[in-house]
């Protein structure tokens, strides 16, 4: 018999991380659930630790070559039999009781949907309190204003690792977007808020677990041009209500892009765009800024930026920040 719940859990050459995943959800309360590990490598060593696991619900599957975040998760979906499907990076944490929190809504009272609030962590696991509850007010007053979807854009970056999904929600959506390398699980939520509405559980029940490799932005900054113009393509078409101020807030995702990629003739164009459409998207100052990197030679924005990296206090780390 299919268990009630599949845990998609997508790995790359990150053994050292992997048992820890997989034991926070073998230690859910609610136990009716496989765990499928996709191996995008793939690699001996990860094989060889599941392939032994002597919990018969972890199951492995492997690629023949690393192909990404996204179709790691599309090939999990579709190897799972699970009525409901959660996901779980190989460096996070779940709670022990998120399944148990999450399932009845779905079983019992019908919703689609259901995510929760989440810890913000290091890589060790120990919370950064500032940036968990500034996540908590945000997840909460989204969820209050009935999560409008310039919200979903501005306010919020919902982690997968939260979510439990029918599978029928995602089988309409078509999965994951293979062609929008790490940030393919914000184009997934905002697809699934399209058609579905959402319920959250307003309780922590897993463990963002934030380093360096694992915050996108800087990293491809790219894949957020690419997001940015799926999604005005997409305002083309439905035309929701709110359409300017996420107009507005998808051009200053691409000028900071640009930004953040050392591609300052792009900055201001987008910027000014954004703040045509609603100057609360983009502050005098920041503008300001992206336009005389546009202007200037790239030598001066440049030494202008490592100026203020090195002048930057340390701070905790903050996934919530607007992108």
């Amino acid at each position: 018999m299919p268990p009630t719940v599949s845990v998609i859990l997508p790995t790359y050459s990150r053994l050292e991380l992997l048992p820890r995943a997989i034991d926070s959800v073998l230690a859910q309360t609610f136990s009716d659930l496989e765990v499928v590990v996709v191996d995008d490598g793939p690699s001996g060593a990860i094989a060889d630790f599941v392939g032994g696991h002597p919990d018969e619900r972890v199951r492995l599957v492997r690629h023949e070559r690393n192909q990404g975040v996204a179709a790691a998760r599309n090939t999990g979906i579709a190897v799972s039999s699970g009525a409901y499907i959660g996901f779980i990076d190989d460096d996070d944490i779940w709670l022990p009781a998120k399944l148990e929190r999450q399932v009845p809504l779905l079983r019992d009272e019908g919703a689609d949907v259901v995510h929760s609030l989440v810890y913000v962590a290091n890589g060790e696991g120990d919370v950064y309190a500032a940036a968990t509850e500034r996540g908590f007010r945000l997840f909460r007053d989204v969820a209050a204003a009935g999560y409008p979807y310039v919200w979903l854009l501005r306010r919020s970056s919902f982690q997968i690792g939260t979510f439990l999904v029918r599978r029928e929600c995602i089988e309409e959506i078509g999965g994951f977007d293979e062609a929008l390398s790490a940030v393919d699980d914000l184009d997934f939520v905002h697809r699934l808020r399209r058609r579905y509405d959402f319920r959250l559980v307003d309780e922590p029940l897993t463990k963002y677990c934030f380093h360096e490799t694992n915050w996108s932005h800087d990293k491809d900054p790219q894949t957020w041009v690419r997001l940015a113009h799926k999604e005005l393509a997409w305002l083309g078409e439905a035309d929701p209500p709110g359409r300017r101020g996420i107009e507005a807030y998808l051009q200053m995702q691409i000028a900071q892009a640009a930004w953040i990629g050392g591609d300052y003739r792009a900055t201001m164009r987008p910027a000014l765009r954004a703040r045509r459409r609603d100057p609360s998207v983009i502050s005098g100052r920041t503008l300001a800024k992206y336009v005389a990197a546009a202007l200037l030679p790239r030598s001066r924005v440049d030494a202008a930026r490592a100026k203020a990296r090195t002048e930057r206090p340390a701070a905790e780390p903050d996934p919530w920040l607007d992108l």
